[in-house]
């Protein structure tokens, strides 16, 4: 899988964009990818057209109402480009894993599939494809959900829009979702936010006992709410030798 890239130097310079804009040609969505402006970032007034539109795929029937992100900030990862408060896109419920953090646990962080800037080869990944973790379902940005309530919040929105990097690191959470790193890392919250700010989310579904994710061999597998953080943990990571079976998660 393609990554996001930045206009970084050692990552080539690129403005600002996600992986969901390469895939667009592949899912019946050319007439987007030919609006989409490749040399300017995501969040610019040349790409409004392209990340307004409503790409089906990117989002999960099952999250409630017809959600729309409003104002970009612009990050560091923009390479300074000006901020467009009265921007708009629309979400995608769907991201890449850039790895896993956790200070409860040990280590306190593992490479996942999709580092910023950086493709990983697939005869890299040597924990195996299919016991590795590539797309999961977060869905329901940008507003902040916990425990399958509102949190009455909007999380950072950039992230939403399905152009922009699109691409997290894993994290833990209360069970409650409140609190980051505790005993809970799917459908406890969809986003950290103040005072728990720190990057971050975990997996999140709108359906009944867990949410959907995808392996690296391109398999679709069910993990439930219930599941050891610890395990995530072991499917995010692409070569720390763990055995996972899919009776654990």
């Amino acid at each position: 899988m393609p990554s996001a890239v930045a206009p970084v130097a050692t990552l080539g310079n690129q403005p600002s964009r996600g992986s969901f804009v390469a895939l667009l040609p592949y899912i019946e969505q050319d007439n987007v990818f030919k609006a989409y402006r490749p040399n300017a970032w995501w969040g610019d007034s040349a790409n409004q057209a392209a990340v307004n539109a409503k790409i089906p795929v990117f989002l999960c029937p099952a999250v409630p109402g017809d959600r729309l992100v409003k104002g970009f900030s612009a990050s560091a990862l923009d390479g300074g480009a000006a901020a467009q408060p009265n921007a708009t896109g629309t979400p995608a419920d769907y991201f890449l894993q850039a790895g896993w953090t956790d200070l409860s646990q040990t280590p306190i962080s593992r490479k996942g599939i999709a580092p910023l800037g950086k493709a990983v080869r697939m005869n890299a990944i040597t924990d195996g494809l299919s016991n590795t973790l590539c797309f999961y379902e977060c869905g329901g940005g940008p507003e902040v959900w916990r425990a399958g309530k509102s949190a009455g919040v909007i999380g950072p929105s950039d992230s939403w829009v399905w152009a922009s990097q699109h691409l997290r690191t894993l994290t833990s959470f209360s069970p409650d979702g409140a609190t980051l790193y505790g005993t809970c890392a799917v459908n406890c919250a969809n986003a950290a936010v103040a005072p728990n700010a720190q990057p971050g989310a975990g997996i999140y579904g709108f359906h009944t006992g867990g949410a959907n994710v995808s392996m690296a061999d391109g398999s679709v597998q069910f993990v439930r709410s219930s599941a050891n953080p610890l395990v995530i943990a072991s499917l995010v990571s692409i070569a720390d030798g763990e055995v996972v079976s899919v009776n654990d998660y």
